[in-house]
């Protein structure tokens, strides 16, 4: 009987976290455990490579569940998917050896629910049912709330309570829409045994209203808005990272926000590509307010963690200009920096840890003249901010130019606002591409201005004890920068695990009309092609329905 990979693969932390309580603390400040922490997602990074690396995925894994509403327990993966599985389970191995610097209380606990909170996340890339899917998204916030809460700072409360209210919001819209499928699929005639699975949802989509694609659309979107996250839906980040300990920010920044991205690429543009392409204008704005409003918050930050939070959300938007482009250079370069950002944010919090760990603050008023003091420290921060910022032959340059590139070349719509003597002013993806060019030199000023007053200048005499970083300490910051160069000077090397199947979502794209609107008076000739084109031109005919009223269910797995 074959090894089911992608059920081990999600459940293994979970058999890790069920491990821990039996382990003895040792009498050196649980040393055993922080060994067993690092041996365990050490494995779990390799588990996760064997597929990554394979020349063809695992099939796919489905098991009956609740076969009288629909549901099965399905995983499974493709390119996107297993890039976003190895992402988490490196930065989860990285995350263990942060802690042996920085969580010394409850260690049985906190090891057991950074490895519940593990198996949540993997089982978010893996699902392919949508209540699978769902199952694993609101389980990751009971893990999150306890590390936040328990191992946080001083407002370590407030921070965990704001980030769960705001998840839960996000929740209900994500229900709202899962639910709209499900019933939608009951009235077409859907097989009722295959109503959740991924392959059956969208095979029901054509039949579905132009208004309600939007509706659906517009529910998940908003759901994982939160989670990306996108301004004014950003608000809990800054305090759930302020608040919360270098590992877990490191896993927030890192992982976390890219389920926002994943359910985004997953359910909004591959599922409701017509509605996609319908809202592509404004979802083109909101990401230029991301990158240019959260980098100027960022820029005005006295408080080092929060300058750091800031970026993260300037960062994401790329993510989102790269989705509104609606093509194949923009899809990779928006997963691509996904990537990218996971090892850079998660490098900056680690940083940012260890000066704190040291200094007993925050500010960044505080510090300065630390560069000849703490070298080590200094040269991987340094790096890592040169690599937010976007330095050639680094990451982060690899993958926003890639964005830049295809948002530049879309011409996904074109909206006017018009008067009686024609067009005054117009929106198109190269103005978009043109305003989040003001965050790439924002970012490069509060970079470099952190580094300034934090490292350069005369030492205060408060800290001419302090330490450089530790062997722990280092091999986090040398991990993380090698990845970050290596992908800068090679992004083919990351970009070949995914490209094929995020371009052929992207094919999706290639044949619908450039959304062409005209807001207010126009010239009685001028030509308009109006953008619920796009969401009609993916519905078809009720007479074709019967080739997917019984879907077949895909391959199906005997349970082990």
């Amino acid at each position: 009987m074959t090894i089911p990979y992608y059920a081990t693969l999600i459940f293994l932390p979970l058999a890790f976290a069920a491990i821990i309580p039996f382990i003895k603390p040792s009498a050196d400040g649980g040393r055993n455990l922080h060994v067993f922490g690092i041996g365990a997602s050490a494995l779990l990074f390799l588990y996760s490579m064997i597929a990554w690396n394979a020349p063809a995925l695992p099939p796919a894994e489905t098991w009956r569940w609740l076969p009288g509403l629909g549901i099965h327990f399905a995983v499974g993966a493709d390119g996107l998917s297993m890039t976003m599985v190895t992402l988490t389970t490196l930065l989860v191995a990285l995350a263990c050896v942060a802690s042996v610097s920085s969580i010394h209380k409850r260690l049985k606990l906190y090891y057991a629910m950074l490895f519940t909170l593990t198996s949540a996340i993997l089982g978010v890339f893996l699902a392919r049912d949508l209540f699978c899917f769902f199952l694993f998204y609101e389980l990751e916030l009971i893990p999150m709330y306890l590390l936040i809460a328990i191992w946080g700072g001083p407002r370590k409360d407030y921070a965990a309570t704001k980030f769960v209210l705001y998840t839960l919001f996000g929740s209900i819209f994500l229900v709202a829409a899962i639910l709209g499928l499900y019933v939608h699929g009951r009235a077409i005639g859907l097989n009722p045994e295959n109503l959740f699975l991924f392959e059956s949802v969208k095979a029901s989509i054509p039949f579905l209203a132009s208004g309600a694609q939007l509706l659906v659309f517009a529910g998940f979107f908003i759901a994982f808005a939160v989670k990306l996250p996108v301004v004014p839906l950003h608000t809990w980040l800054p305090d759930a990272h302020v608040e919360a300990p270098t590992p877990v920010s490191m896993l927030l920044a890192g992982v976390l926000l890219k389920m926002g991205a994943y359910g985004m690429l997953r359910f909004c543009w591959e599922f409701l590509p017509g509605a996609a392409h319908q809202f592509s204008p404004w979802i083109a704005l909101l990401a230029v307010i991301n990158i240019v409003y959260a980098a100027g918050v960022a820029m005005v930050q006295k408080d080092l963690k929060k300058l750091v939070a800031y970026s993260s959300v300037s960062h994401m938007g790329f993510v989102l200009l790269g989705l509104a482009a609606m093509n194949a250079a923009g899809f990779n370069g928006a997963v691509f920096v996904m990537f990218a950002h996971g090892l850079v944010s998660a490098a900056l919090f680690m940083c940012v840890g260890t000066l704190y760990v040291r200094t007993h603050t925050r500010a960044i008023a505080d510090y300065g003249g630390l560069g000849k003091q703490v070298p080590a420290l200094f040269y991987y921060f340094m790096f890592m901010s040169l690599a937010s910022l976007g330095l050639p032959l680094l990451v982060n340059f690899a993958s926003e130019t890639l964005v830049f590139y295809g948002a530049f070349l879309s011409r996904a719509f074109t909206v006017a606002w018009a008067t009686a003597s024609g067009p005054n002013l117009v929106w198109t993806m190269q103005i978009a591409t043109a305003l989040a060019a003001i965050g790439v030199i924002l970012g490069a000023a509060y970079m470099l201005w952190m580094l300034q007053r934090v490292f350069f200048g005369p030492l205060k005499e408060r800290w001419t004890g302090l330490t450089d970083a530790t062997l722990s300490e280092t091999f986090v910051l040398g991990a993380l920068s090698a990845f970050v160069l290596l992908y800068g000077l090679f992004p083919q090397w990351l970009t070949r695990h995914f490209e094929p199947d995020v371009t052929a979502m992207a094919e999706r794209f290639a044949f619908m009309p450039t959304h062409r609107q005209i807001i207010g008076a126009q010239a009685p000739d001028a030509p308009v092609t109006m953008a619920d084109a796009a969401v009609s031109s993916s519905t078809v005919s009720a007479s074709q329905l019967p080739s997917v009223a019984h879907s077949p269910l895909p391959q199906e797995t005997n349970a082990p």
